[in-house]
């Protein structure tokens, strides 16, 4: 998917100039989180009834939630950066 990680989400100082503060997370950081929240947000039940009634199991493995959000994001930075390369032409 997408070569870049779309650079910080929100740029600010140059952490160079912050020794010890890191740059805060990535614009794919961002988007992933962004899905995510969709995702649980559209589907309100992330956990589902078992059969017998004795409780909750994920409707969807974390991990597999996780993975499918971060090919979300790297979807969307290839397309942006898609459009932007189209934008400049």
């Amino acid at each position: 998917m997408a070569s870049s990680n779309g650079g910080p989400a929100f740029p600010g100082a140059d952490p160079k100039d912050f020794p010890g503060i890191q740059g805060g997370m990535t614009l794919r950081d961002y988007f992933a989180a962004k899905a995510m929240a969709a995702i649980l947000g559209h589907n309100a039940q992330p956990y589902e009834k078992t059969s017998g009634g004795h409780g909750n199991v994920p409707a969807i493995h974390p991990v597999d939630l996780a993975k499918e959000c971060y090919r979300i994001a790297e979807a969307m930075i290839a397309e942006r950066e898609g459009y932007a390369a189209q934008s400049s032409e």
